[in-house]
């Protein structure tokens, strides 16, 4: 497939997002959901054109895009069209490590074994199988799984991961890349008021509480690390895109104001204007808060703050 994204950038002013919070909720949740379906249904369509020449899709992004719903929903999206689809987590693929040694970069591509990816996209790219690694983030420990992965013509593997698009990858065999990242920019009497960079580090830190146990104050610790990474890493493979799949809401801000709750008040203020997060807590009291009832079971949403508000 011929690289040709074009980058955008989605710029939404406050006082609109809170218009629609107020008088519509529903609606407005129901419209942003369509959207974000109708640019997986483009980009499946677009794949499911060059399936006979590239069986592998690459799907990156920085933290907390959205990657592994996409890659879900994308799978779901092919299934519609016929085309059989699986999904490899590169995550498995890092090497082991002492997880406490402060001198590893464990931001960096080569902490993934690039050989054995590379030898493994090459043989799905020829409809052969391999046999996945597994990767225990509390031990540091990669072993074999009992997971085996075949492709035949027609079928498609996904592999999904901050450095699918990495050129350490160029010519492991043809492939769509993929890259998702929210891009909207929300702006205040056209100054920009919430970043990229801090929709994800919110949903970040409401996933990190909901479901590992690592309150706000960790996942600042993090951050700087995790942007230094992204900037060194990640960003720079966007270029290899052939789509490229923004992951926002506009209705976000309203669902990131409730889900917080009272966490950011206990953040260091110096270390939030240190990553260019500065006054996180008193931009979202000016933001109208959206009842988490309304936020769809299968929105790239429920990544972050799970089933919070959906009856059991």
């Amino acid at each position: 497939m011929k690289r040709n994204a074009i980058p955008y950038r989605n710029y939404r002013e406050l006082d609109w997002i809170n218009k629609h919070l107020r008088e519509d909720p529903q609606g407005f949740v129901r419209a942003c959901e369509q959207e974000y379906f109708a640019k997986l249904d483009a980009a499946a369509e677009k794949i499911a054109e060059s399936i006979e020449q590239a069986g592998i899709i690459l799907l990156a992004g920085p933290s907390s895009s959205g990657k592994t719903t996409s890659a879900y929903r994308l799978s779901t999206k092919l299934a519609q069209l016929g085309i059989e689809t699986q999904t490899i987590s590169m995550d498995d693929y890092f090497m082991t490590m002492d997880r406490h040694d402060p001198t590893i970069d464990f931001e960096a591509p080569e902490r993934l074994d690039i050989a054995m990816l590379r030898q493994h996209m090459k043989i799905l790219a020829s409809e052969g199988e391999v046999v996945l690694p597994q990767y225990d983030f509390h031990t540091g420990i990669q072993s074999l799984s009992q997971r085996r992965v075949s492709r035949k013509k027609g079928t498609a593997v996904i592999f999904e991961g901050l450095h699918a698009l990495s050129d350490l990858f160029d010519g492991a065999g043809p492939a769509v890349r993929i890259y998702v990242s929210p891009r909207m920019r929300v702006t205040r009497e056209g100054d920009i008021y919430l970043t990229p960079e801090a929709l994800r580090f919110l949903r970040r830190s409401i996933r990190d509480i909901r479901f590992r146990s690592a309150d706000f104050t960790r996942t600042l610790s993090l951050w700087p690390n995790v942007i230094r990474g992204e900037r060194r890493y990640v960003l720079p493979s966007k270029a290899n895109a052939d789509i490229l799949i923004d992951t926002s809401m506009a209705y976000e801000p309203g669902m990131l104001a409730v889900a917080v709750g009272d966490s950011l008040a206990a953040l260091d203020a110096q270390k939030l204007d240190a990553v260019g997060l500065a006054d996180l807590e008193e931009k979202l009291r000016n933001v109208e808060k959206l009842n988490l009832t309304w936020i769809p079971r299968d929105s790239v949403m429920r990544e972050f703050i799970g089933n919070e508000g959906l009856p059991h």
